[in-house]
């Protein structure tokens, strides 16, 4: 997060293993792309728009993983499956996290 935002930034320890920042962002896909890297490790609270957009987006992708099979995607095997699998599960569980209001 310090290397995105700089030191300049507030950060708020809520326990051991968690912390809120305040920052301003432009809330571009590159921005939720990256907020998506952490992989459910960090949640978008403030603005509700920006929150509601990333849930949107986690919706949309999960969606696409849901409605794609195999031969659609013209890769096959159990690999594929596989990566299928594991996208979607994190796409739940990402999603989980704000529909839950849980404030990871």
């Amino acid at each position: 997060v310090i290397d995105r935002f700089g030191k300049d930034i507030i950060i708020v320890s809520t326990d051991n293993d968690r912390f809120t920042i305040t920052v301003d962002v432009v809330p571009s896909p590159q921005f939720l792309a990256w907020v998506f890297g952490f992989q459910g490790g960090m949640k978008i609270l403030s603005p509700a728009s920006v929150a509601e957009k990333m849930s949107s987006l986690l919706k949309a992708s999960l969606a696409m993983y849901e409605s794609v099979d195999e031969v659609d995607t013209g890769v096959s095997g159990r690999a594929a499956g596989k990566g299928a699998e594991k996208m979607s599960r994190l796409l739940k569980d990402s999603l989980a996290m704000y529909e839950s209001g849980d404030e990871k």
